[in-house]
């Protein structure tokens, strides 16, 4: 007997725990996924098919009204058994089990993943089990295999029959082809789903016996295969917490964000039912870990920029990508402060599906060396504190995006850099680009800041009269104008509409008959 386990229970809980990338699009319809299953259950000893026996399927991720999906199927007189699952997730798993006469649990742990313009996921869940069965006298058996790597539609099919006194093979491959050969090598038209029958002619006893047996052979558009790895800190201990990144690169070279996984308690991360192709992955320890703000963000190939990190091939399943968290310089306590927000300006982006949230944000010193880092909020915020005063540099390492870095010198005069905003498109930095210049006013900050619907301001004028108050984009052109009537000496609050805006950069400009006034605000979606 032979039971087939994939993966502890504890490594599904781990997988059901993955994080998506958010997306930085508008809501859409919700997309309905189908996951077909196929199967098959044979005599662990004879290898005939065993008709009527239960199998379960279950699984918590996939949508079936309030409820948990759980079904039982019986399997037919060919031991064949089907079910199809719809789901709204992306990617999840499904539990496949059945039991032998003993009470026995083979278990088969399925990982099912949508990509690209595919709504569909196909499995061939196959059992061998045991159970009281009076074997028949002759029972064909086979196996087959991918002949060539290079040629996924090409099939060898080997025969497996015990008996030493066939007199005929008749195979059947389920595409309207036949062969009588033993052993014969086929090549299917197309990819698909395919029902294999070998017929058996033999004499047993002195008596000619006829048996059949069919699989089925499942060839997909692609071949998926898993992989992941182990990320250390200082190449010697495994991190405690942290996150995995994986990123396909496409044929035009651009990065597509696929999965985020987060660490297991030994510091082991793993990506399941991916596509053959080339990817980045990058680790980093998460805000809790004992290694944040000391080690960087690092890629596979232990680098800290994308551009140079290793690219992972990934043609079958290996779980050795591991990772070294490349360690900062450190810096000591100071009174300085560094702060701002990541922001995405280009809508026609966001098929990226980029996210402002756990950006991390690394700073060097004068010689390009990395001291330490930070992520961003969920609203794309950062804040580097308690620095001392010095001369360094700051970038976002932004995977897909080359790195762009700006100066900033700490001094006594100035000691607190609090204007500072990324643009996680292009990882262009603007510092200090909007003043607050009033001849005779004074127009307060913006709140919030990042804004989503609305934003508004405080506003006290010298004099009275009427105000115009325009929002600017970084294009500069003018995209809101409303008036204001002004009460000199009353706190006039301002409040301007922002639903209709893209995410980025806007500036707001008042100008009143004693002066004009400008401040930044980002708009955050």
């Amino acid at each position: 007997m032979k039971t087939k386990i994939l993966l502890t229970v504890a490594l599904i809980t781990f997988f059901m725990t993955g994080v998506t990338l958010q997306s930085s699009a508008q809501p859409q319809e919700k997309q309905y996924y189908e996951i077909d299953i196929t199967g098959q259950l044979t005599h662990s000893e004879y290898g005939s098919p065993i008709s009527a026996h239960t199998v379960y399927i279950t699984c918590d991720t996939s949508y079936s009204g309030d409820m948990n999906y759980y079904k039982e199927v019986m399997t037919d007189e060919d031991g064949f058994y089907h079910d199809t699952l719809t789901t709204l997730l992306t990617h999840g798993t499904v539990l496949v089990y059945t039991y032998d006469y003993y009470g026995e649990k083979l278990e088969d742990t399925l990982h099912y993943r949508f990509l690209d313009a595919n709504n569909n996921n196909t499995f061939i869940s196959n059992f061998s089990i045991f159970v009281p069965y009076q074997a028949p006298l002759l029972q064909a058996r086979f196996s087959f295999q991918q002949t060539a790597s290079e040629n996924k539609l090409m099939y060898s099919f080997i025969d497996e029959t015990k008996n030493d006194n066939i007199i005929s093979w008749d195979w059947d491959f389920g595409d309207g082809t036949i062969s009588t050969a033993q052993n014969p090598v086929h090549t299917y038209p197309d990819v698909g789903t395919y029902k294999i029958k070998l017929t058996v002619k033999a004499y047993v006893n002195n008596h000619l016996e006829i048996n059949s047996i069919k699989q089925y052979l499942y060839i997909g558009d692609r071949s998926y295969y898993h992989l992941g790895g182990h990320c250390f800190a200082d190449h010697r201990f495994p991190i405690d917490e942290g996150s995995a990144y994986l990123y396909r690169i496409e044929i035009t070279n651009q990065l597509t964000p696929i999965d985020t996984m987060y660490f297991d308690t030994l510091g082991y991360y793993y990506f399941y039912q991916i596509p053959e192709g080339n990817y980045y992955v990058k680790t980093q320890p998460s805000i809790n870990s004992k290694y944040f703000s000391t080690y960087m963000p690092t890629y596979y190939g232990d680098n800290i920029y994308w551009e140079n990190a290793k690219i992972i091939e990934h043609h079958t399943t290996d779980w050795e990508y591991d990772v070294h968290l490349v360690k900062g310089l450190g810096i000591e306590s100071g009174g300085g402060e560094i702060s701002g927000s990541v922001v995405q300006t280009q809508s026609f982006m966001n098929y990226r599906e980029l996210s402002v949230e756990n950006v991390g944000i690394i700073l060097y010193d004068v010689a390009g060396s990395p001291l330490t880092c930070t992520y961003t909020d969920n609203n794309g915020l950062f804040n580097l504190e308690n620095l001392p005063l010095n001369t360094y540099y700051i970038g976002a390492e932004i995977t897909g995006v080359t790195q762009k870095k700006i100066r900033i010198e700490l001094t006594e005069e100035k000691s607190n850099y609090n204007d500072i905003v990324i643009d996680l498109n292009t990882g262009d930095i603007t510092l200090d680009v909007a003043e607050n210049r009033f001849t005779n006013e004074m127009l307060g900050n913006p709140y919030p800041n990042p804004a989503r619907s609305q934003v508004g301001f405080s506003f006290k004028p010298v004099s009275s009269g009427t105000a115009t108050i325009d929002i600017i984009n970084l294009s500069g052109q003018v995209v809101q104008t409303k008036s204001v009537v002004l009460t000199s000496g009353k706190l006039t609050p301002i409040t301007l509409n922002t639903s209709q805006f893209e995410s980025g950069i806007y500036f707001v400009r008042v100008v009143t008959p004693n002066g004009t006034g400008q401040q930044k605000f980002v708009v955050a979606r």
